[in-house]
């Protein structure tokens, strides 16, 4: 009986069946998984053959290294742009002054008066100027200030509290700013 070869291969075919059923089950469901990785176009044509999933998979993947190629490119002409630009920034740092913070102070009767000059993107100076002639017992009775291109130019007129002024009085407040000033590479001051 078990050298009957009629008896072994149905139940050997009925193996081969369940594995090739297996197989294709697998296989659908790849498919299935893949199609829904692709984006759907909204059509009224039936569910898409195998065949056909596969070749709009293999297009779809196409079209996405083509736009990584393309976002490279653009990528690599934005970085040239940025590094031309920075070079030409840094040319033109270099072309510009290197006086960052000037200051320039004399005392007019009970007055000191302050000329101040930065660069336009040094507003937080004035600023603290400004708080450390209160805090030191000065008070702003006048502050112009204009631009040109890019410098800012300041002229502070300051009173000290009191009655009588001395000449220590303005020379305090000059020394005041002008260590503030100091700590800004470049800075300059001078007393008249």
């Amino acid at each position: 009986m078990a050298n009957n070869p009629i008896r072994c291969q149905p139940s050997s075919q009925t193996d081969r069946k369940l594995i090739e059923r297996n197989r294709r089950k697998e296989m659908k469901a790849l498919f299935s998984a893949l199609n829904s990785l692709l984006p759907h176009q909204r059509s009224k044509e039936a569910s898409k053959t195998v065949p056909d999933q596969l070749e709009e998979a293999k297009n779809y993947i196409k079209e996405l290294q083509n736009n990584i190629e393309k976002l490279k490119e653009k990528k690599e002409k934005i970085i040239e742009m940025l590094e031309e630009d920075g070079i030409r920034r840094r040319c033109k740092d270099e072309i510009k002054p290197k006086l960052l913070v000037q200051v320039k102070a004399h005392q007019v009767g009970s007055s000191v008066e302050l000329l101040l000059t930065t660069g336009s993107d040094y507003h937080f100076i004035l600023q603290q100027i400004l708080r450390l002639l209160r805090d030191n017992g000065a008070e702003v009775v006048n502050l112009n200030q204009s631009m040109f291109t890019d410098r800012a130019f300041h002229k502070i007129t300051a009173e000290v509290d009191g009655e009588g002024v001395a000449s220590e009085d303005g020379e305090r407040i000059y020394e005041i700013v002008k260590n503030f000033v100091s700590q800004y590479k470049d800075g300059q001051c001078s007393l008249q």
